[in-house]
């Protein structure tokens, strides 16, 4: 066994795996993928999707109809019952389809007037709610997959965007950016609001948890007075202002030597904070978001620097530490706790790449073909029950390519042949990626793309349903 400061490798596959559900079955908030605290935001996974009708799930009765059921035969017999629901929210829609572990597909009707924000939902295992935000101001708790509760937040402006929970106390904070004297933080437990803090600077959305004192940081922007804070709430009240250099983008914890860090992207300044102090900036222009290795404790934040170059700027506690040549864009960073690598992925001259990261070199690379991604490009930690394997799923715009560390395994083909394009620049389009959830207690991975939902298992599709167009997050919960 390899000891490392919070972090420990364990040799036997399965028991890193039970211990990588363990950690998301406590209740550390998005279970789509721990992105807050090991892999960076992809927004490519929301590109293109704004506006398209969600053609082919009707609204049913809440929990009651049944839209659509496929056979469930590939699914092993102990499983063909209810292990929770993913929770799947669409662009512009007004329900949110909750799909069994028969994959029995249900239509929850949102109110009048209501639309998912399209931020990450949050899964709290102690009440059992999930909380999704509205596009306005409505806080929306599903359980058993149906609409338990529907939480007006106060204030004449709302605009929630963020939302991170403290496994700590079981509260989740939700961020107002409204403006005005609507700006702020909502405090809420089960289903009320237990607190609230007003801040004169809005929030812009990232935040973090520090596990060591129990600080929630959020990041706050002001234009008018042209100052930029990260707040550190302790429970419902300020435990200290921390001045930054320009809004923060990007915030992450490192677990590994208990720092915060936080990323303007327009100033390329990495701000690394301990407690309510700053310790140090670094500048990294053209940073585009920061992730760890929980394992080294690197700090990695990719930078694009222009046409065909790109490199992973490499942090190390308080300072710059080196930088990792790649030579393209790179479109999304993943931690995979099985082996302890972060890997690379990115688009160059139309094919797909991926690079293993070990400390500051890469020990690894492959080519994974002319997929044609330029840019939409969706990436998933998985496993597979029926061979005990942990995957890395990459999706190309047809089909979910599956790796066992930099090891190319199979791919499994998606019926995605009506793909709606979304154009980044000029002659610079690609299918949108698929979206990925993941269910802890049946321990599939789910991936819904073109209005079906796919569960995969290795790579093979055991099923498939139609869910509708638009699917911009998948959540899991009760």
């Amino acid at each position: 066994m390899a000891k490392g400061k919070g972090y420990a490798k364990v040799d036997k596959e399965e028991i890193e795996v039970g211990l990588a559900i363990l950690f998301i079955a406590i209740g550390l908030g998005i279970v789509y993928s721990a992105s807050q605290y090991y892999n960076a935001p992809v927004s490519h996974l929301v590109s293109g999707v704004s506006g398209i009708s969600a053609s082919g799930a009707p609204i049913g009765q809440l929990n009651t109809t049944t839209v659509a059921q496929n056979s469930t035969a590939g699914i092993p017999t102990s499983l063909r019952h209810s292990f929770g629901h993913m929770y799947i929210m669409y662009s512009n829609q007004n329900y949110i389809s909750a799909v069994n572990g028969n994959l029995t597909v249900y239509s929850i009707q949102l109110p009048f007037g209501s639309y998912t924000s399209g931020l990450n939902g949050i899964y709290d295992n102690i009440t059992g709610y999930t909380y999704v935000a509205s596009a306005g101001s409505q806080m929306l708790l599903l359980k058993n997959g149906q609409l338990s509760e529907t939480i007006t937040l106060p204030g004449n402006s709302t605009n929630i965007v963020g939302m991170l929970y403290d496994p700590a106390n079981g509260y989740v904070y939700v961020e107002n950016s409204g403006g005005g004297a609507s700006c702020g933080v909502f405090i809420m437990s089960g289903a009320g609001i237990v607190g609230s803090v007003k801040l004169p600077a809005c929030p812009t959305g990232p935040a973090a948890y520090d596990s060591r004192n129990g600080y929630v940081y959020v990041g706050t922007s002001s234009t008018l007075l042209d100052y930029n804070y990260v707040i550190a709430l302790n429970g419902t009240s300020v435990a200290g202002w921390i001045l930054v250099d320009g809004a923060p983008n990007s915030i992450i914890y490192n677990s590994y030597d208990n720092y915060i860090y936080s990323l303007n992207v327009s100033s390329g300044i990495i701000s690394v904070l301990s407690g309510t102090k700053r310790l140090s900036q670094i500048s990294s222009p053209g940073a585009e978001y920061l992730m760890y290795n929980p394992h080294t404790g690197y700090v990695y934040a990719p930078v694009y620097s222009g046409s065909n170059k790109g490199f992973i700027a490499v942090i190390n506690n308080t300072r710059s530490f080196a930088n990792i040549p790649i030579g393209s864009q790179i479109y999304s960073m993943q931690y995979n706790p099985s082996d302890g690598y972060v890997y690379a992925f990115y688009d160059y001259n139309g094919n797909i790449g991926a690079s293993q990261i070990s400390g500051i070199t890469v020990s690894s690379s492959l080519g994974l073909g002319d997929k044609g991604v330029s840019g939409a490009l969706g990436v998933r930690y998985g496993y597979s029950p029926s061979t005990a394997t942990t995957y890395l799923y990459v999706t190309g715009p047809n089909e979910i390519i599956g790796l066992k560390g930099i090891n190319y395994l199979g791919t499994a083909p998606l019926n995605a042949t009506n793909s709606t394009v979304t154009c980044f620049g000029i002659g610079v389009c690609a299918p949108p990626a698929a979206i990925f959830g993941y269910n802890p207690l049946n321990r599939y991975t789910y991936a819904a793309l073109d209005g079906n939902l796919y569960l995969v298992n290795g790579t093979t599709i055991i099923d498939s349903l139609p869910i509708g167009m638009g699917a911009i997050n998948m959540t899991f919960g009760s």
